[in-house]
């Protein structure tokens, strides 16, 4: 009888269960999905190298340490889900009783309803997860070029089982929040809870004009103060720029509804229109005993926006950059700044030292290379003073590679000499770059000086070096003269031969190699071969271009599935909790809107102010998150620069199409079950 009853309140209740099942259906799919990444076929793709290896091991590690994360946070929503539920059938609960049913008999109801909803939704979210997973694979293998010769549909029998584990320990939490809840019950509260109002927290509206106020200084100022300050430097200063975002958030949910409430009753026409009353003072009344919720919304939603961002971008514009800093299939240099100065003074010329070395040890052996170019680095006197003249750092206070900006300004710059950087174009198979007899050439591929020295060369200003006057090629060459990992040129001079014929004694050199055949099979090869020719200065340094595709594509992978992870869970959560507290509303409010049919109100005017209480209590929080967003992102993406390049549009793109139809699917499916819970007699 009992379990007929259970199934038959889980049959006649789905539409309110709605909601509650949507929301277990996408943690669980969502969990799959992230943790069956070991088991999917790009990831095993991805393996075949030690690098890729490595990557793939950090990113398994990592988000199964965040499931955790993920997991609590699904289990509180779960639980805050069915709590409301639970506040929605008070009445019927307080009838079994006036019926005579022990309390321990609907704890064994509730339990079995719980169970009955949990097995369903945990297995419709399986069921989408093994198919999202395989459409995850394939889109992963897309963003990051990784060749799959041939689909294959993979099951993650690891993942199914840590799923199961991680959602029964959270339904089992809720069957015991349920037990707790019901033991607690006392009739007269389940017969009266419709009636009981919530207390308001700000009575005055003259108050909340004022905390209105004080809300906006405080977020303004922030906002000031992240925008000078920046993140490049993290001090209290920072810490209280967050601070003050947080209160000037929670103050603005606080004032809201009563500032809204006060500015549109100024405007008669608009307060007096429809049941734009009704409407206001709805909100007025939810949005401030609520605004703790909100507050905490608005804060998921802005750090949804900001990883989503991130993360996606990311993805997109890794390749670019990857050109830029990989030339040559493999770059081997050394130092020779330790030097013997007598060994100097006795006529010993080091330039192509380090090239004969390598070749002696057979790392140039043409078994597995194609051809090489050396390219030494000089010091001829020049310093970034020079250089940086249309440089504006943040605040006056940015230092560079950790070193204040006034010892920047004095540090040497790199020079290399036509001659090197035209055989290494050649070897590119690009064509020579032409310099006029006075003339220099600027390289960089530091983002974050490039546009001071577009400035530069486009000033018409000269460069004195060795007592002679320069004029500054027209461009700036972005393009790098060696493989490294990362964008790391922040200034190169590229000068005519003169003015380094004498040099003996170069700072640095490179060793620039294209490789033959199967350039994965020979680049460990030619690593392993070149770190064995150890120089006498005691340090060689190898990147090859395979090893910085490898930990790049890693690195960005990590970066960009823990931004859609987390991204993800944040923006379910949010919009489930306003859907839930919006839900819970209309079930109090039915008396309300029972009356205004009464009084002869159309049914489309009482489905637009539904439907505007809906729209506006989604809205708010997303519009102070979106505010929030472009702030963090500006100052955000002055830290990436840093890195490299990142197209933060694509980023913003794909987070407002995936808060679009996450979030506003959630917004529509709220309005149509408050409108359907509304319509009931």
């Amino acid at each position: 009888m009992f379990y007929k009853l259970a199934f038959q309140n889980v049959k006649k209740s789905f539409k309110d269960y709605t909601i509650y099942f949507l929301t277990l259906t996408f943690g669980v799919c969502l969990f799959y999905v992230f943790n069956s990444l070991e088991s999917q076929q790009v990831m095993l793709a991805l393996s075949s190298s030690q690098s890729g290896k490595k990557m793939v091991e950090l990113l398994i590690n990592m988000i199964s340490g965040i499931s955790i994360f993920v997991a609590v946070i699904l289990g509180f929503l779960i639980i805050y889900a069915n709590r409301f539920l639970m506040k929605r059938r008070k009445k019927e609960l307080g009838l079994y009783m006036v019926l005579g049913m022990p309390k321990f008999e609907i704890s064994r109801i509730l339990t079995v309803e719980t169970f009955a909803i949990g097995v369903l939704s945990l297995a419709t979210g399986l069921l989408i997860g093994v198919f999202a997973s395989q459409g995850l694979s394939v889109l992963t293998a897309q963003l990051f070029e990784v060749r799959l010769d041939e689909f294959q549909f993979v099951f993650s029998m690891s993942a199914l089982l840590q799923t199961m584990l991680y959602f029964g320990i959270i339904f089992l939490t809720v069957i015991l929040f349920n037990s707790i809840t019901v033991s607690k019950f006392k009739l007269i509260d389940l017969l009266t809870a419709a009636k009981k109002n919530e207390t308001l927290k700000v009575k005055s509206l003259w108050l909340s004009v004022v905390l209105f106020l004080l809300s906006v200084a405080c977020l303004g100022t922030a906002y000031k103060m992240i925008i000078a300050q920046g993140l490049a430097v993290w001090d209290t200063k920072l810490l209280l720029c967050i601070i003050l975002g947080i209160i000037g958030t929670f103050l603005f949910f606080l004032s809201l509804s009563g500032f809204l409430l006060r500015a549109v009753k100024s405007c008669k026409r608009l307060y007096y229109k429809g049941l734009n009353m009704f409407v206001l003072r709805q909100i007025n009344a939810k949005v401030t005993t609520a605004f703790i919720s909100m507050s905490l919304i608005c804060l998921m939603l802005f750090v949804t926006i900001c990883v989503f961002s991130a993360g996606a971008g990311l993805a997109d514009t890794q390749a670019q950059s990857l050109k830029n800093i990989t030339p040559y299939d493999a770059s081997a240099y050394t130092f020779f700044g330790n030097e013997d100065p007598e060994y100097i003074a006795q006529g010993n010329d080091l330039r192509g030292s380090f090239a004969a070395q390598m070749e002696e040890s057979g790392a140039l052996a043409e078994d597995i290379v194609q051809d090489y170019a050396v390219l030494d680095i000089y010091d001829i006197g020049a310093t970034y003073r020079q250089l940086l003249t249309y440089y504006e750092p943040w605040g006056g206070t940015y230092s560079l590679e950790g070193q204040t900006l006034e010892s920047v300004y004095e540090t040497y710059v790199e020079t290399i000499s036509l001659s090197d950087y035209n055989t290494g174009l050649a070897l590119q198979g690009e064509k020579p770059l032409q310099l006029k007899d006075n003339e220099v050439a600027l390289c960089c591929n530091f983002d974050e000086l490039t546009d001071a020295y577009r400035a530069l060369v486009g000033s018409g200003d000269t460069i004195t070096l060795e007592n002679e006057t320069f004029t500054f090629y027209p461009q700036v060459i972005e393009s790098g003269y060696c493989t490294t990992p990362t964008a790391v040129m922040t200034g190169t001079l590229i000068v005519p031969d003169r003015l380094v014929a004498n040099q003996k004694l170069p700072e640095m050199e490179y060793v620039n190699v294209q490789l033959k055949g199967d350039k994965e099979a020979n680049s460990p090869v030619f690593e392993e071969r070149a770190e064995s020719a150890m120089y006498q200065t005691g340090f060689i340094n190898v990147d090859t271009k395979v090893e910085v595709y490898a930990q790049s594509k890693g690195m960005t992978l990590i970066v960009t599935y823990i931004a859609i992870y987390i991204g993800i869970v944040f923006l379910i959560t949010s919009a489930a909790v306003l859907a839930l507290q919006q839900l819970s509303e209309s079930s109090d409010n039915q008396q309300r809107y029972r009356l205004l049919r009464k009084i002869g109100t159309d049914p489309k005017m009482i489905n637009r102010s539904i439907f505007m209480q809906v729209f506006i209590t989604f809205v708010l929080p997303l519009l102070l998150a979106v505010i929030h967003s472009a702030v963090g992102i500006y100052v955000s993406n002055d830290v990436i620069k840093l890195f490299g390049h990142v197209d933060a549009s694509a980023g913003i793109f794909t987070a407002s199409v995936t808060i679009l139809l996450v979030y506003g699917g959630y917004m529509v499916a709220t309005y149509l079950g408050c409108k359907s819970m509304l319509r009931k007699k």
